[in-house]
């Protein structure tokens, strides 16, 4: 017979099976055993894939309502055990005019301003800020025959880019009712804004034919919002002070602060309206102050205002069309700045937006720089 000649008789062709294997060779009785290289092959067994879905921890979240040491608000402290019990009294009037809680008339200390302490953005508003080319995304990842460790996840899961924060704070003049701006800025990588509690896996089984694969993906409600602290971030004295002395003759009692994630774009502006609180003149003795370098100092006549006065003032705030605005925070001289105390720990007050939340502090420029 030679190639391409069809037998006229039954053949019987033996050829080596890829989905079998030796076992055992050749017996006394002349006989191997074999078995198959995978249960997929067995008909007789029931086949099981393994292929599992699962949500696993991966970062542990932060206690936003944790308290803070006694370093942190240094400043405050003697304020905060002065007037805790006292109504009417604002902490500040301790810290800026070195009233107590006797009414002894104070002059300004021009040494302490307001600074930025720290600030979070809420998860709820990533998917929006998240949507420009230097902005930081989630992405899936796919690992073959291994699982990934937490730190590899956390390595790989944030594309390349960094948000850009912009806080720019707004205070009225009595005299001026157009408010002034001061501008912070920072620039931020996502894993120090979000962490994620949990990652999804999906699960593929090997066979004979592939092998296992691990699919990690992040669902946006398993984000969680971080405190960012721009100490921290290297910031220096200029982008965490944002104003001059708080002096209540002669500003209101009001700070605003406008919020956004920038996005590089056309520039537009817009305008911001803000209400102004300032205080009544009779408060203060203008001839009590005193004068350093012929800078009339005022002099306050006791804790709290006799009343208040309104105002509305609008502002321009310079932007770009695909900034995306987080909301307008107000601060007020007569907010607390301590609200509690335990075990020489302290629980802080902070302004929220619902997109931003952020907490500033009085602190003395002779003692920080």
């Amino acid at each position: 017979m030679v190639k391409g000649d069809i037998p006229d008789f039954p053949c019987l062709v033996v050829k080596n099976n890829e989905r079998m294997k030796v076992t055992s060779i050749n017996t006394r009785s002349g006989e191997a055993t074999y078995e198959f290289i995978s249960d997929a092959f067995d008909g007789s067994k029931k086949v099981q894939t393994r292929h599992y879905d699962a949500d696993n921890d991966l970062e542990a979240t932060e206690d936003l309502n944790k308290y803070v040491s006694k370093d942190v608000v240094a400043t405050a402290i003697n304020a905060w055990r002065e007037f805790k019990n006292v109504p009417n009294a604002c902490q500040r009037d301790y810290i800026y005019y070195g009233i107590n809680k006797t009414n002894t008339p104070g002059t300004l200390n021009r040494n302490i301003r307001e600074k930025l302490y720290r600030f979070r953005i809420s998860a709820t508003a990533f998917g929006r800020i998240a949507d420009a080319d230097g902005d930081q995304r989630l992405q899936n990842l796919t690992q073959a025959k291994r699982y990934l460790s937490n730190e590899e996840i956390l390595q790989k899961i944030w594309t390349d880019g960094n948000f850009e924060f912009r806080f720019k704070s707004y205070i009225a003049g009595e005299t001026n009712k157009d408010a002034m701006e001061h501008k912070l800025v920072f620039s931020i990588k996502a894993k120090d804004v979000f962490s994620i509690e949990k990652i999804h896996l999906h699960h593929k089984n090997g066979t004979a034919f592939r092998q296992s694969k691990n699919f990690y993906s992040v669902d946006i409600n398993n984000l969680r919002s971080k405190w960012i602290y721009p100490e921290q971030l290297n910031a220096n004295i200029d982008n965490k002070v944002f104003m001059l002395p708080w002096d209540l003759y002669n500003k209101a009692l009001s700070i605003h602060m406008y919020v956004e994630e920038f996005d590089p774009d056309q520039t537009i502006e817009k305008t911001v309206t803000v209400v102004n609180e300032f205080t009544n003149k009779a408060d203060f003795s203008i001839e009590g102050g005193g004068s350093i370098d012929s800078v009339k100092l005022s002099a306050k006549l006791g804790y709290g205002f006799s009343h208040t006065n309104t105002t509305t003032s609008s502002t321009k705030v310079t932007t770009t069309v695909g900034s995306d605005e987080l909301g307008t925070l107000s601060f007020f001289f007569y907010d607390p700045i301590i609200r509690a105390e335990s075990n020489n720990t302290y629980k802080l007050y902070d302004v929220s937006s619902g997109d931003v939340t952020a907490t500033i502090l009085p602190i003395n420029l002779i003692t920080t720089r």
